[in-house]
């Protein structure tokens, strides 16, 4: 392993794994955009600038907000912020450190409201990764639920991933999962000398994220942005500098993942997941999405999905002395130093995937969501009528949004019929 001649690295190629990093490290400009994303986010003079606003400003913006994006490291936060905050018309604003915007509060390094167009959303990062650690995925859920006013038509979790399958898959693919094997849930370990298993106990822990939101249709647009089965092929040209562009390439697929407690880092323990009882045809695997859909079925009943971009490939230790080899002669960086601008390429492919999502053309993801606040008693009540009805306006580019509301402010409560007539004249727009 210490000659690192030309026929040594070939040799370390026939690795699936240290194959497919490699051809992505050849592609033209890959390198130099690596370095490109990351200064982004690492530099302190290239950080996205934002405006900080105080709790009571904060407050006046929550019933706007039609979605909410939850990230899970420092890596996704910024990447989010970098991909969200450069385009027209957009404002990026972060809360001050130490407000109290929750009933049920937890605590919440980082929360910004994003508005782009005429959308807002707000941005949360977790205090730690995972679903079940204390400040992950599932506790924001349950902030988000205790938040007043706050009625998002839908929480997204966003970040990277592992891939499963280096043959067919490629760093920075993105995948939109539909069903969730909990690996680390309810499960049993058996290990008999060297044949160390994990067993899931039952199949009720898994869940089916388009069965549970099919009244939504979510799912169903989802399917159709992917592409379905074929999944859904991006090749577009990101400008890096006045006179150079990169080809930025990736995949967004719709399928299984598997979600669990613990960072993958080996081959055999990303077997024995795969092996697991009950998983089926997974093509990801992850930490924080099944803390997040378990807690908006069961408990806030706020429809989600997931978007995560493929950083590895869930065995980064067994290619640590290979890898670092191919590092040290062709691009004189380390593998840690790899490892961070993959997942900053990674998050950066989920982050233009998510954007070309939310400012689609026809909005479906989460376009009903916004009725549902209409029709929403407590915001009849509480919020700026004026400043909505403005958001309104500009959301639908209806007129008709001044008879809408003076019906709704009118009666305080709406009551079914009211509440029926005013859904009908959503599918009329």
């Amino acid at each position: 392993m210490e000659n690192t001649s030309d026929k040594n690295i070939e040799e370390l190629l026939k690795n699936p794994v240290i194959c497919n990093i490699y051809k992505f490290l050849e592609n033209k400009g890959t390198p130099n955009f690596l370095e490109y994303l990351y200064k982004k986010i690492r530099n302190q003079n290239n950080r996205v600038e934002y405006q900080t606003i105080n709790e009571i400003e904060f407050k006046k913006l929550i019933p706007l907000v039609t979605a909410v994006i939850l990230t899970a490291n420092k890596i996704e936060c910024d990447m989010l912020n970098y991909i969200l905050s450069p385009k027209k018309n957009s404002v990026l604003k972060r809360l001050e450190a130490g407000s109290n915007i929750a009933t049920m509060h937890f605590f919440c390094p980082e929360i910004y409201v994003v508005r782009i167009n005429s959308f807002y959303f707000l941005h949360m990062r977790a205090s730690e990764t995972g679903s079940v650690t204390p400040g992950g995925s599932q506790d924001l859920v349950r902030m988000i639920s205790s938040i007043d006013n706050l009625k998002p038509s839908c929480i997204i979790s966003f970040g990277i991933c592992y891939g499963i399958d280096p043959r067919t898959q490629n760093i920075g693919d993105v995948i939109i999962p539909n069903r969730i094997y909990p690996w680390s849930l309810g499960q049993k370990i058996e290990d008999n000398s060297d044949n160390l298993k994990i067993k899931i106990k039952s199949d009720k822990y898994i869940l089916s994220l388009e069965t549970m939101w099919e009244e939504t249709n979510i799912y169903k647009y989802l399917n159709q942005y992917c592409n379905g089965e074929d999944g859904k092929k991006i090749n577009r040209l990101i400008p890096v500098s006045k006179k150079n562009k990169y080809s930025l390439n990736y995949k967004i697929s719709c399928g299984n993942i598997n979600s669990g407690e613990a960072v993958i880092s080996s081959k055999h323990a990303k077997e024995v997941i795969a092996n697991a009882s009950y998983i089926i045809n997974a093509i990801a695997g992850e930490m924080e999405g099944y803390g997040m859909a378990k807690e908006c079925f069961y408990y806030a009943n706020i429809p989600c999905f997931i978007i995560k971009g493929i950083c590895d490939w869930g065995d980064i230790k067994d290619i640590d002395g290979p890898i670092n080899i191919i590092l040290k002669k062709k691009y004189n960086y380390s593998i840690n130093e790899l490892k961070d601008k993959l997942q900053a390429y990674a998050a950066y492919c989920a982050g233009d995937a998510l954007l070309a999502l939310l400012l689609c053309d026809d909005q479906r993801i989460y376009r009903y969501g916004l009725w549902d606040k209409i029709v929403n008693s407590d915001l009849v009540k509480t919020i700026n009528v004026s400043e909505l009805k403005k958001h309104i306006k500009e959301y639908y580019e209806i007129d008709d949004a001044e008879e809408i509301f003076e019906t709704l402010i009118k009666n305080n409560y709406v009551n079914r019929t009211e509440k029926r007539d005013i859904l009908e004249i959503k599918y009329t727009l």
